[in-house]
């Protein structure tokens, strides 16, 4: 986009462009080419400059509350960790939806703390969902949007259907892990795959899973701190 220094100065131009269309219909050389200089001469003096407008950069941290961070996390480990987030990235506004059973906009864009605890939740579930439609609409448009999940990735709803509407909206999701494992955690044992695969090509990845009970978990796969896609597993005794 170009702009001017001092537009007002093109004022003074709309003459010489009069009398320059007058003189070129009656061709006459020399007054056309001072004219044409003196209007450069005028265009200088305005101070043409292509600006630059950068998109603005915005990060929402999804908070997960409920019970199973409770027992897990500590709060005061957890608000550091954010916090370190922010101060590292001071060209980013950010604001915190902190969920539970339900979602609530903690912090709204622009703060420079986000504290926990901003509002009370009941613990006994976990709408991820209902909390990434919150974080999308407190967004706005065109600017370069990021999700922060702050969980431990356990879940009661369908994580996926949260998943998808982030990634319609072109909004990318990163993780921050919080919480410690209980004796209850199942573990990654091992996991086989290919050493290389082609471009666009599906592959598929063993993975062995170890649970000290038969159960259900959450299987989150990243690519980096990227969520790619979440699923269910069962484990049988």
């Amino acid at each position: 986009m170009i702009q001017l220094s001092t537009p007002y100065l093109l004022l003074a131009a709309l003459p010489i462009v009069g009398g320059f269309l007058f003189l070129f219909l009656r061709r006459r050389s020399r007054p056309v080419l001072r004219s044409v200089a003196l209007l450069l001469l005028v265009l200088a003096l305005a101070g043409p400059r292509i600006s630059e407008q950068k998109a603005e950069r915005n990060a929402v941290f999804l908070v997960d509350r409920s019970a199973s961070i409770a027992l897990a996390s500590d709060d005061g480990e957890t608000a550091e960790a954010i916090q370190r987030i922010v101060s590292e990235h001071p060209e980013w506004s950010f604001a915190s939806v902190e969920f539970a059973g339900t979602a609530s906009l903690a912090v709204p864009l622009g703060a420079s703390v986000l504290p926990l605890g901003v509002v009370p939740l009941d613990g006994a579930a976990t709408n991820l969902d209902a909390a990434v439609d919150l974080a999308l609409s407190v967004l706005p448009e065109g600017g370069a949007n990021q999700l922060v999940l702050v969980s431990d990735g356990r879940f009661t709803d369908d994580a996926e259907v949260a998943i998808s509407a982030a990634q319609l909206a072109g909004v990318p999701i990163s993780v921050l892990p919080i919480g410690s494992p209980s004796d209850a955690d199942v573990a990654l044992v091992s996991m086989r795959g290919p050493s290389s695969v082609p471009v666009a090509r599906t592959f598929s990845i063993d993975i062995e899973i170890e649970s000290p009970g038969a159960g259900g978990a959450t299987l989150v796969v990243y690519r980096d701190d990227r969520v790619l896609g979440f699923g269910i597993i069962e484990s049988s005794a």
